[in-house]
Formats: structure tokens, sequence, C-alpha cells
């Protein structure tokens, strides 16, 4: 405390301070508020000179890292060369506050990990655990402060769970940085009450903003970082700041931990609109049995450019620096969100091909509703994995076993009610077209031993089977054209 105090710190430590450091028997650390707290008070002024920085301007890291670093690989080579300093670094006392282990998915059993049954979250983990591998190797021992791989991964963690970014000046993200004490607050993002698509509340008590010399009408002729209330809080409280509003494949992955009922959750249907159109070809064949395989083409071309001209538009509204090979990869991936959010170009390709080929206009819901329950064929029963998060034995804390024991009452119900529905019959008959597929044996969840990490993997991949069936749900109750969905 006596650091920040001397760096220029104002608003936090002191005995008149309202917010203070805790640490929970499990270890987690977090903010709290020690006193009452109003709405609009401004309650921590950080200078931003503490903040341990990259940028792709900064001339050390340019000179000592290897070209084409990702900025998370050169953040963690500063953060080792200043741990190398030891007492001589600027930023002593602040590693030395740092956790010496970050629990995130790269650190889990394989057994544990095998769990997750989403093909996308598991290449992003195979990605980032080859970055590491790959960077290594490729870094200066000089650029890392002499440390080892297994510090090297420590390091890339760190900045993976607790790195900010202010905005840059044509989008995206300008410069990132690790900052005391706002790396530890933790994540209280938007929350619905019951479903993914119920109305969200949220859940931030505080926001950070980046405060040029003289404009907030201190003395202070630094640039600072400011923390301000968003709302009351109470003493005795913790103190949450948004991390921003994203689905649960960047909690889980790069923090390693899923917010409860996030609103902003999604899931991934496609790769791209290629994939969607050749699924779609497979399922649905052409109406004319004598149609040609040119003629089909034709018509496939036609909706494919169509829809590829729409994302190019949009495409070209975005500022360059931020179009990255990954940027771009994820963008091409086709979703589904909560609250019914379909992707338009889905729903566009589909009702092309509709209108072409002669369909009815509801055929573009009956195809997206037919790939979700694909997919939820395909991972296991999502009843199993709510009876065991429901479970007293496996989640002894009462309000999360409440909350899941409820929400196990109502897709039990959900699911009854679609497979007595008009809809099942017909969707079966459709999805008998899959082609067999050879699946790995795969040892059940419910075989293995619970786990903390267990617990978060079937946690990640039941919200996953959540939206889906929230969307099969939805979409049978629109082409019903009465509210069937069943009750809560």
């Amino acid at each position: 405390m006596s650091w920040l105090e001397a760096q220029g710190v104002t608003g936090f430590g002191r005995s008149s301070d309202k917010l203070s450091i805790f640490e929970a028997d499990a270890g987690q650390r977090g903010i709290i508020a020690i006193q009452d707290i109003a709405e609009g008070e401004q309650l921590v002024r950080l200078p931003l000179r503490l903040a341990l920085t990259d940028h792709p301007r900064d001339e050390e890291s340019n000179r000592l890292v290897y070209e084409g670093a990702p900025w998370s690989v050169r953040l963690a080579a500063k953060l080792l060369r200043e741990a190398s300093k030891g007492e001589d670094s600027a930023w002593f006392p602040f590693i030395q506050a740092l956790p010496t282990s970050i629990n995130t998915p790269l650190d889990y059993e394989w057994e544990v990990l095998q769990q997750v049954e989403d093909p996308y979250m598991g290449q992003a983990l195979d990605s980032a655990g080859w970055l590491t591998q790959d960077a290594y190797p490729r870094l200066d021992p000089h650029a890392i402060g002499n440390a080892s791989r297994e510090e090297f991964e420590w390091a890339h963690q760190v900045v993976l769970s607790r790195t900010f970014g202010s905005a840059g000046e044509d989008g995206g993200v300008g410069v990132r940085f690790l900052m005391p004490i706002l790396d530890m607050l933790n994540h209280g993002g938007d929350q619905t009450p019951l479903l993914l698509s119920d109305p969200p509340m949220a859940m931030d008590d505080v926001r950070w903003n980046l405060v040029a010399p003289d404009s907030s009408g201190s003395e202070q002729d630094n640039w600072e970082i400011v923390l301000t209330a968003n709302k009351a809080v109470q003493a005795n409280d913790e103190v949450l700041l948004s991390y921003g509003e994203r689905g649960n494949d960047e909690f889980f992955g790069g923090y390693g931990f899923v917010p409860p009922r996030n609103p902003h959750e999604e899931m991934v249907l496609f790769g791209d609109t290629v994939e969607a159109l050749e699924w779609h070809h497979h399922y649905y064949p052409p109406p004319n049995a004598e149609e040609s395989h040119s003629e089909t083409s034709a018509k496939y071309e036609t909706v494919l450019e169509t829809v590829q001209d729409q994302e190019e538009a949009e495409l070209k509204k975005l500022p360059a620096s931020i179009k990255s090979e990954g940027f771009l990869q994820d963008r091409k991936r086709i979703r589904i969100g909560a609250a019914d959010n379909l992707d338009g170009r889905l729903h566009a390709a589909y009702e092309g091909l509709a209108r072409i080929e002669g369909r009815g206009m509801d055929h573009a819901f009956w195809a997206i509703m037919l790939r979700c329950l694909e997919l939820l064929q395909e991972r296991s029963p999502i009843l199993t994995d709510l009876s065991m998060l429901a479970d007293p034995a496996r989640n002894p804390e009462p309000h999360e076993q409440a909350y899941w024991s409820t929400i196990l009452q109502y897709y039990t119900n959900a699911i009854r009610w679609f497979d007595s529905s008009p809809f099942k019959a017909e969707q079966d008959e459709v999805l008998a077209r899959r082609p067999q597929v050879e699946r790995p044996e795969i040892l059940g969840a419910e075989a293995l031993p619970w786990s903390s990490q267990l617990s978060l993997v079937i946690t990640f991949r039941t919200y996953k089977k959540m939206i889906a069936w929230d969307t099969v749900i939805a979409l049978a109750a629109e082409l019903n054209q009465v509210p069937l969905a069943p009750p809560r």
C-alpha cells in the first residue's frame, strides 16, 4: 500500500478510503467496499505511468521480441524482463502481488478437457497452447529476462487474464496494459434472472476511464485512470467491473471462469457460409429430382455471392487495425445467441435458397432448427448435465443448486413439449439422412471424479446447449404461430 501511495495513487488502501483488497478462503482475491459508496463517486485515481504497457511503437519490445509476435507474447516478455530486475524494477511490488498460478483450461487434466464438447473451444485452447510452445524458443533469453519455459507460461497466462486495453485512434485496441488495483477487480457483467433469453441486468459496480491531463478539473499533470461508481454500493459488498460484452468462450478460455447466465453467450453453428450451404445441400436436396448438378451449383453460387457481398460491405466499415487473421476467421463463423439472436447471414442464405427452389418462406427457420437439433444430438444430453449441476453432492452451494434445479425442471418440460409436437417426427426424418461418423469413445462426465475443473467444463457446455434448445423452442413456437413455449 505504501508503494501505491508513493506512486501517487489516491483513494485506495488508507483507513479513510472506501475500497480495499479481500482474499477468500479458496485464495480468490478481489476488491471490497469498506464504506457505503454513492453513484457517480470517483473512487480511485491511478497514474498511467504505473501501467506495464504494450503498443506497436514500443521501441524496446520491437527491438528485443521477434517480428510478428502477438501482443500477449510481447507483454509477457516485458513482464519477465521487469521481474528479472527484482527490487530494481519500478514494478517490483506489483509483480510480487501477482498470483503465482493462473487456473485456466490450459492447465486442466486431459480427461476433463475432453468433456468440453465444443470443437471451436477445443481449437481455441489448442491454438493458445501452441502459441506458448511456439513463442518460447523464438524469444531471445535477454528478451524474457532469462526466464524458464514454466515462467514464460506463467507470464503469458497472467497477461491473457489480467490485461486491459484502451481504444485505438482508428478503432480496435490501442494500448494494452497491466495496471495495479484495476487487475484485482472481478468481473460483473450483464446477467439474466433465469433463462439466457430473459431481459438482463447489469451487475457491474464501477467503470474506468482514461483521463487526460487537466481534463478532470484536478491539479494532476499526467494521464490517469479514474475508477468511478456506476451505482450505489453498500459497505462489505464486493465491487465488480465488467470485462466487456462477450460470449463465454473468451471468459472460459482466457480467464478460467464462466459468468452466470450471460446474455451475450453464443454457439457456433457453422465455420462459415460455405459450410452452411454445403450442409443445406446434404439435408435438403433440390425439390426437382431431374435438376442437373450444374443447375444446383449455379443456384448455390448465386446465394453465396450475395451473402459474401454483404459480408465484404460490412467488413469495409471496420478499421484496418483490427482485421487480424484471427479476427477475420472468427468473423466468418455463423452463430446463434440468446433471445432468438440468429445470424442474419444464415437466415438470408437459407431464405434465398427457399425462394429460388420454391420452398415455403418458413424454410429457413426449419433448417436452423434442424441444425441446432443435430448439434444437440452430437453432445451429451442437457438433462444429464443439469442433473449433475443440481446434485447437492456435487454442488454444495445452495444458491447455485437451487438455480440449476429450476433450470432442470424447465428444460425437462421444454424437451417433453417438443418431443410431443408435430415437429419432432419431421425433424427426425430429415436427420436420418445425416452421414454416419465414427466418433472416439470418451468417458462420460458422470464417470469422472467431480472437481472444480469438471464443474466449470460442465457449466460451460450446458450454456451452449441452453442456447441451442432455446432456439429450437422459439423457432418451433414461431412456426406453429401460437405461443406454445413450455410453462416455467
